[in-house]
């Protein structure tokens, strides 16, 4: 993934997440949304290591429902808001699911 500088571009990348195990829905680490000095994160980079399925409403995924994350593939959630509501869950077996933030 490459940074642009435009308006939807982090001021920093940083705070990684590995989420050891997504067999249950996991988002973000509470105290990793806020960094301080910084402020709120805007963005996160997802990359699970099995495919999965994502949300960002407030509810939680499931193996049958939600967005669709493949397995090594990187994608972008952006907006704070999205960002703090976002879970992921595997759809099946065990794997983790690596999050960085970018504020």
């Amino acid at each position: 993934m490459v940074w642009n500088e435009d308006v939807n571009a982090p001021d920093i990348l940083d705070h990684e997440q590995k989420a050891t195990d997504a067999s249950t829905a996991v988002g973000p680490t509470t105290s990793k949304l806020k960094r301080d000095g910084i402020g709120q994160a805007k963005s996160l980079i997802v990359t699970p290591s099995v495919a999965g399925r994502w949300r960002c409403d407030g509810t939680d995924p499931t193996a049958a429902i939600g967005q669709e994350a493949a397995a090594g593939t990187a994608f972008q959630i952006n907006g704070a808001g999205n960002v703090s509501r976002f879970k992921i869950i595997n759809k099946t077996g065990s794997g983790t699911v690596d999050l960085s933030y970018g504020y």
